[in-house]
């Protein structure tokens, strides 16, 4: 009885890490949404403004993947490459906020590479959705290859885009922000009921009995 009230109290709690993971990276990709579309109406911006407001952003989110990675949803899709690209998104976050003399070019360049980096991670996972049989999966990987496109196009961005530097980059963020709540809508799941005694026994499932 006692081992049985132990699982079923370690079910809850690993129900409300998942649900806290899945509402967290929600959150914070909605902001980095709503973050991209303000860059997409502003004419030349402030750039330490601007590269505050990401800085801060990619720390919070990449915090809110690491808190995924461990998490222990049901399908371990999402976060499966949370606690890396968390860890990387946490690092360049906070260097661009710390880094005050950052030049437009170079914050280009960085927001680039940690999207196209995170857009190919997902197309990645897109697939390994279609073998969980999930029907959706065809929405990460478009979305995915829109969200490394736009990011890639930031790489070069002196050659390309001149004063529109900064509606790309709102581009980008609105477009990766998209990517995650649609990843996080599709793949971050919780059981519904707690697994047969025998099926926690045979395939060691984290959720308990």
């Amino acid at each position: 009885m006692l081992n049985t009230a132990g699982r079923k109290e370690d079910n809850v709690n690993n129900l409300s890490r998942v649900r806290t993971a899945k509402y967290m990276y929600i959150f914070f990709s909605v902001c980095i949404c709503i973050y991209g579309g303000l860059l997409l109406f502003q004419h030349e911006p402030s750039v330490q403004r601007v590269a505050s407001g990401i800085g801060l952003l990619l720390t919070l989110y990449g915090c809110s993947k690491i808190w995924g990675y461990f998490s222990r949803d049901l399908y371990r899709l999402a976060f499966q490459h949370g606690m890396a690209t968390g860890i990387f998104a946490v690092a360049v976050g906070i260097f661009v906020v710390l880094i005050k003399t950052i030049s437009a070019e170079k914050l280009c360049i960085i927001l680039g590479l940690t999207i196209v980096m995170d857009a190919l991670t997902r197309i990645e996972m897109s697939l390994d959705a279609k073998a969980f049989g999930i029907s959706g999966w065809w929405l990460i990987f478009v979305t995915g290859i829109v969200s490394g496109a736009l990011g890639f196009l930031l790489i070069p961005r002196p050659f390309l885009f001149g004063s529109g530097m900064f509606s790309v980059t709102g581009a980008a963020l609105l477009t990766e922000g998209i990517l995650n709540i649609i990843t996080a809508a599709l793949t971050i799941h919780m059981p519904t009921k707690q697994h047969p005694e025998d099926a926690v026994r045979s395939e060691n499932s984290p959720w308990g009995i």
